[in-house]
């Protein structure tokens, strides 16, 4: 009973529009809740935060971008696309940490932003979800010198044609398609688990990438639209931190390979009819050559 009290703010200079699923931490003072709406769209699944009761406490922006989000036995659940992912929360100094790993694959979403996860989990850890329907796709597998087929990695998807292996053979970045977007996303494969979990979600169009000589770091391409130019950002191969823009022109560019030094990075850029190749150093002026 009694009268309500609003325990968030809309940030109006982000393009907040509303907030949506609240999820209480086992304190009961605590909870998750996804903030929707952008400068460019309004239903944009923009961030989840974590909120406090008290009103002299601030939110925390815990990941970018957002989804129904919610905590059990040590771990926050959140969606990356249709893949439900797990990341260690720190009760105690209530931020994230660790690395986020796939739980489960072809989750079904929904709801006004298209992001919204089927799934629940109990206090003890007990995990529920609802799997979609996805559209035939092509199969990822392993092929040995002689071409004979030797093994087959993650389940059928759209997978596109650039494909790269880390370094250690452990893990390999693939473009996939998402059809109903008319836009290609890369996923990273574990292909020791053979599961798969998006790398680069969100509205943007990213068609290829390559890994750092030590495996930690992954560039790649990516434009507002399928039309736009595409231009060269960089992030940890694990997924976490924000990503870092490298090189922004009005050209499409393509990464095709890192040095073994670590230092120069070897792409295309142009426009359909006049394509060259480049070099940018990865230090100092970063001039491309």
């Amino acid at each position: 009973g009694g009268s309500a009290t609003a325990v968030t703010k809309l940030d109006s200079a982000a393009g907040d529009d509303r907030h949506w699923w609240p999820y209480f931490l086992p304190d009961g003072k605590h909870f998750l809740y996804e903030a929707v709406g952008s400068p460019s769209s309004f239903d944009d699944p923009r961030a989840v935060y974590l909120a406090s009761l008290d009103p002299a406490e601030p939110s925390r922006l815990l990941m970018t971008p957002g989804s129904n989000a919610k905590y059990a036995q040590g771990y926050l659940l959140f969606m990356r696309e249709s893949a439900l992912m797990a990341q260690p929360l720190d009760l105690r100094s209530l931020a994230l940490t660790g690395e986020a790993l796939p739980v489960a694959e072809h989750v079904d979403t929904g709801g006004a932003t298209g992001q919204s996860g089927a799934f629940s989990v109990s206090d003890t850890g007990t995990l529920v979800y609802q799997t979609a329907v996805e559209l035939p796709g092509n199969q990822l597998v392993w092929l040995d010198r002689a071409g004979k087929q030797i093994a087959t990695v993650a389940e059928r998807a759209a997978y596109g044609a650039n494909l790269e292996l880390s370094p250690d053979a452990t893990r390999a970045a693939v473009d996939l398609s998402r059809e109903t977007r008319n836009r290609s996303d890369i996923w990273i494969v574990d292909l020791i688990r053979g599961v798969r979990s998006p790398f680069t979600p969100g509205e943007r169009q990213e068609s290829r990438a390559v890994w750092s000589p030590d495996g930690s770091t992954i560039v790649f391409n990516g434009g507002t639209t399928v039309t736009s130019a595409m231009d060269l950002f960089t992030k940890a191969s694990n997924g976490a931190g924000s990503e870092q823009v490298i090189l922004k022109d009005s050209m499409n560019k393509t990464p095709f390979s890192w040095s073994h030094s670590g230092k120069f990075l070897m792409y295309s850029a142009g426009r359909p009819t006049d394509i060259n190749l480049w070099v940018l150093p990865l230090a100092g002026d970063a001039k491309p050559i």
